[in-house]
């Protein structure tokens, strides 16, 4: 089960780094796009 925590981590990696998007105009599509291997 994942840990609220985990779940907190992930939604300010994202909001900081990531982007949300419509593949083809359809298809939701979450990236991120960042340098420091470390954290991902």
């Amino acid at each position: 089960m994942i840990k609220t925590i985990d779940i907190a981590w992930l939604g300010g990696i994202l909001e900081g780094e990531g982007y949300f998007t419509l593949k083809q105009g359809k298809y939701p599509q979450i990236g991120l796009d960042m340098t420091s291997e470390d954290i991902v």
